[in-house]
């Protein structure tokens, strides 16, 4: 006897001698996915109506494969697989293949036709007990129409089950299970299942509310929560602070644009959410001390003394005449100081020398077009393959609870599995969303970046005193160098660098007038 070791799948062989030489032998395989099943189809009404379909043309009936539970959109089912080996094995003594229905066998036509005629190489005609065809020209015709059908049938169901839910979503209610924070409460029959806030609301405003401040890591968040009674890992809160479903904001590939809830209500305001993401995103708020900043001194805290290399400050003397004289000087005594007006006309003259030369931001921008475009290509690719990947989730999630209403997996196997697949289709659904959440006005950002830094020294001498220390700060992030009566750049942005790089890589400055080192005491 041969057996399979395949869990709800047994074959029952039938030996039966043959009385006469020309009597023929015939192997039936009947197949029911859970859907089926549910509708009644049932293995057994397939198994008698075959094996009297043999019994009928005088057949010996030799043995017959069950599948259960086992979709038709692929050949790679273990019944199906062990059919093959036998009759491979056996095409000597088998003399036909008899199912119930060509669909039975495969539902695609490019599967079936070929297994089809594998079989019929080895010498075994494929027949069907609920349809009509045989091995003649106008036979074979009909068969290859019969598969054509049920793939086409099979897809015309999948796009309206896909059709169904694009249009349930985009109505706002949401298809899945709904993540931490909220709960599923059942409602009476006939009516949709509302989502409502769990108990663990309070503590998914709470990780937002710490995130967008900006004083926390995310590390921090893990703890506080755990003392506050959430047990919550790192990787869980990652997905937890990047979902926008807390802020009644749906992101699914059933829809191109984000769609707004109507079934559950958020947890945190839309603001909440887009600043939590911009501090994730490492463009925190800084906790910024009071502004020292004096108008009449803007290079103070961007000068070092070359002797102490403590920042020069600045401040303004009286001369004879009782005119004021501005001078940035060092703190200790002994150092060197600077005439404000000489200085700070060198530091303009100094930015001049590092704004990018004609046409090179232009070329600058066309670069970052190219790249922009060929990242811009790439995201749409990635876009569609999410979007076919969801949708087979999708499937592969409501076949798992087929199955369970059918009773193959028990209520643990169930949540487990079906656990699994909710991780998985939630992370392409946070993928997703990070795509089309990803910035589109990049070139419009670079336009405006090439166009300051065209002009520097303009707008340094016309901007106010928050204006100048920006600048400063964006030329030069590590400060100016001071040493030997001489101002060095070695230091500056490295964008504004690679746009001036023939100008700007390093330059020296002459001792504007009035730099003049003080005699000791």
């Amino acid at each position: 006897m041969r057996t399979l070791g395949v869990k709800k799948m047994t074959a029952r062989p039938w030996r039966k001698t043959r009385i006469k030489d020309e009597e023929s032998v015939a192997v039936v395989y009947v197949r029911v996915s859970t859907e089926e099943q549910l509708k009644g189809f049932s293995m057994e009404v397939q198994e008698r109506d075959c094996c009297e379909y043999v019994r009928r043309n005088g057949w010996s009936l030799d043995r017959v494969f069950r599948e259960e539970g086992e979709t038709a959109k692929n050949m790679d089912r273990p019944a199906l697989i062990e059919l093959k080996d036998y009759l491979s094995e056996n095409k000597d003594e088998v003399d036909f293949l008899v199912v119930h229905k060509v669909d039975r066998l495969s539902r695609k036509a490019d599967d079936g036709i070929p297994f089809v005629c594998d079989l019929k190489d080895m010498g075994i005609s494929t027949t069907a007990a609920a349809e009509n065809f045989d091995e003649t020209p106008m036979g074979r015709f009909i068969r290859t129409m019969l598969f054509g059908q049920a793939e086409l049938d099979n897809d015309i169901r999948a796009e309206r089950t896909w059709a169904g839910m694009e249009y349930a979503f985009q109505q706002g209610n949401w298809l899945w299970r709904p993540p931490v924070g909220y709960k599923v409460v059942k409602t009476p029959e006939g009516e949709k299942n509302r989502i409502e806030k769990s108990t663990d609301a309070r503590h998914i405003a709470k990780a937002f509310d710490l995130m967008k401040s900006g004083l926390h890591s995310q590390a921090d968040v893990t703890r506080i929560l755990g003392r506050d009674g959430m047990k919550i890992s790192s990787s869980s809160l990652a997905r937890i602070l990047r979902n926008p479903f807390y802020a009644g904001i749906m992101v699914s590939s059933l829809s191109e644009k984000p769609v707004d809830c109507k079934n559950y209500e958020s947890i945190i305001s839309v603001e909440d959410f887009e600043t939590t993401q911009r501090v994730l995103d490492g463009r925190k708020p800084k906790v910024v001390s009071r502004c020292r900043s004096n108008p009449t001194f803007p290079l103070v805290g961007l000068l070092a003394c070359p002797a102490c290399g403590m920042k020069l400050t600045g401040s303004l003397s009286t001369g004879r005449n009782g005119e004021k004289y501005g001078y940035y000087h060092c703190q200790k005594s002994g150092c060197q100081r600077a005439r404000k007006e000489g200085l700070e006309k060198e530091f303009v003259r100094t930015l001049q020398g590092l704004e990018p030369k004609d046409g090179v931001a232009e070329l600058f921008l066309e670069v970052v077009r190219d790249i922009w475009k060929q990242k811009q290509k790439a995201g749409a690719d990635r876009e569609k393959n999410l979007r076919r990947e969801l949708k087979d989730l999708a499937a592969k999630q409501q076949k798992i609870a087929d199955m369970a209403i059918d009773g193959v997996f028990d209520k643990e196997k169930f949540r487990e599995q079906d656990a699994i697949v909710a991780r998985e289709i939630d992370a392409k659904n946070r993928e997703f969303a990070r795509i089309l959440k990803e910035p589109d006005r990049v070139l419009d950002c670079t336009e405006y970046c090439c166009s300051l830094f065209k002009n520097l020294s303009k707008l340094w001498e016309k901007g106010d005193i928050t204006v100048k220390k920006q600048v400063q700060g964006i030329v030069f992030p590590l400060g100016v160098k001071w040493q030997d009566g001489v101002l060095r750049n070695t230091h500056i942005s490295p964008i504004l660098r690679l746009l001036g790089q023939e100008n700007a890589d390093e330059v020296y400055l002459v001792p504007p007038t009035g730099f003049e080192p003080v005699p000791p005491p």
